[in-house]
């Protein structure tokens, strides 16, 4: 199995447009994302009023997504992690570029978070 460590630093709500891509990460071989796993190294409080989501994508094609509102997903504690919930087949190629993209509601929230990304490699 092989691991990939992305890291996103900590990003204000006031700097970004209503959807920011955070990070590309181009895929070199046939693999099978097996969990996305997130930590915050400050924390981010739940706010239903002004909130931010981050999705990893494969193209238009949502594979993991964490929002931070109290109705939703609720917040995250300093130093806690989180796997997330897959939402769809996570098998990548050669070709495949994922996004890490941030969108937000109100006055959004910063976004301090660590992604992992655990790959198993596929033949083919």
């Amino acid at each position: 199995m092989s691991r990939y460590r992305l890291h996103v630093p900590a990003v204000k709500s006031a700097s970004l447009t209503a959807q920011t891509t955070l990070a590309a990460i181009p895929c070199d071989r046939n693999a099978v994302i097996e969990e996305c796993v997130i930590a915050s190294r400050t924390g981010i409080t739940a706010d239903n009023t002004n909130y931010s989501t981050v999705t990893v994508l494969n193209g238009t094609k949502e594979l993991f997504k964490r929002d931070f509102d109290s109705a939703g997903d609720g917040g995250i504690s300093a130093l806690t992690k989180e796997s997330l919930t897959q939402l769809k087949n996570t098998t990548v190629d050669k070709d495949t570029c994922l996004q890490i993209r941030y969108n937000y509601a109100g006055n959004g929230l910063a976004v301090d978070l660590d992604f992992v990304l655990i790959f198993r490699t596929s033949r083919g």
